[in-house]
């Protein structure tokens, strides 16, 4: 298996054999995930929030010295879900289009990089 964020090659060749010979269910995808304001997590340019750390039981914006509001929090973890949930749908989309075989290979990856078996695949039998 290709490590994060690199897709192999030689394993998209092989997934016409594995039933997979048609772009209508990866233009299917596509639209779907477009239709729901997804493809920035597919590219990989969704902006992912800010990371947060605990600093003598306050909690900072990482490489603030300022601890955040109250509100501010509230704002982080509500952003934080959201991004993280963005994320879980595109892969479910994905792993929805792929086949079996070939979502064994990608489970587990950043959607962007899911996204890229979509790419080469629509690319190459496109």
């Amino acid at each position: 298996m290709a490590p994060a964020g690199k897709a192999e090659v030689s394993s998209v060749n092989s997934m016409k054999s594995h039933g997979f010979g048609s772009r209508l269910p990866v233009s299917r995808a596509t639209a779907t995930l477009e239709s729901k304001g997804l493809l920035r997590h597919v590219n990989g340019t969704a902006k992912k929030p800010v990371e947060v750390e605990v600093i003598n039981d306050k909690t900072h914006q990482k490489g603030k010295t300022a601890p955040m509001t109250d509100n501010k929090l509230e704002e982080y973890y509500t952003s934080f879900a959201d991004f993280e949930q963005k994320e879980a749908q595109v892969r479910d989309i994905i792993y929805e289009t792929i086949p079996k075989s070939v979502f064994l290979q990608v489970k587990g990856q950043a959607s962007h990089s899911c996204g890229q078996w979509l790419h080469i695949f629509c690319h190459r039998h496109g």
